[in-house]
């Protein structure tokens, strides 16, 4: 079995040069390059065979975000998989993208301690197009559902509810028994609560679906529902 091909993404010098080091020490891992930007990121991508970008979020102010550069990379190698590596890592990114980018994209929670271990494995995996979230990742969106959660009102859960099963607005108005005017209003606090940061151009509807849905599983996981 050939090595994994990893393009390593760092602004912050000391700890690229620290974990490039570490990740040439693994067996079965080729670091092809560690950059420190996204221009130089893109550079490699279409130079080099790439099977795994290990990607920060935060890249600098004259550079794209992880998150970015991901999807730049993604448009030249719609196979590469992305391994998102920050402190500020989070998944509500995962519910901007279609299901085909979803495949071989994972998170992981950086920290002052590195597994190196489950790095590698989570780098293999993604490769191959699995995808994974850090558990710690999960906590933090675990207590930040029970939050949002609790921001919603009962009358909110319920029109989600329906948005959920795909009924529109008419039909919600009348099976309510509220005007159209009310649930359109309601439908933008809700979307204020789910998506408080969209990015340009985010359909709201189905972002605030996909977070609600996962919100809900997370929700009745943490209260044992």
């Amino acid at each position: 079995m050939r090595d994994t091909r990893v393009l390593y993404v760092e602004d912050d010098p000391a700890l690229r040069a620290i974990m490039s080091k570490l990740l040439h020490s693994q067996d079965g891992i080729d670091v092809v390059a560690n950059v420190g930007n996204s221009h130089e990121a893109l550079e490699c991508a279409q130079t080099s065979q790439i099977d795994v970008a290990l990607l920060d979020i935060a890249l600098g102010h004259n550079s794209a975000t992880g998150q970015e550069l991901a999807l730049q990379l993604r448009s030249i190698n719609s196979n590469i998989g992305i391994v998102i590596y920050s402190q500020h890592a989070e998944v509500n990114f995962l519910s901007q993208l279609s299901a085909r980018n979803l495949e071989g994209w994972s998170t992981i929670q950086k920290s002052a301690s590195i597994d190196m271990p489950y790095l590698v494995d989570v780098l293999r995996s993604t490769a191959r197009g699995l995808s994974i979230i850090d558990p710690k990742i999960l906590e933090t969106e675990r207590s930040e559902s029970s939050t949002e959660f609790e921001q919603l009102t009962p009358r909110q859960h319920e029109i989600m509810a329906l948005i959920v099963e795909g009924i529109d607005v008419p039909h919600i108005s009348e099976k309510l028994g509220v005007s159209a005017v009310t649930i359109r209003q309601e439908l933008s606090r809700i979307y204020k609560v789910i998506v408080p940061e969209p990015a340009p151009g985010t359909d709201l509807r189905t972002t605030a679906v996909l977070r609600y849905l996962r919100r809900s599983r997370s929700y009745a996981w943490t209260h044992g529902e």
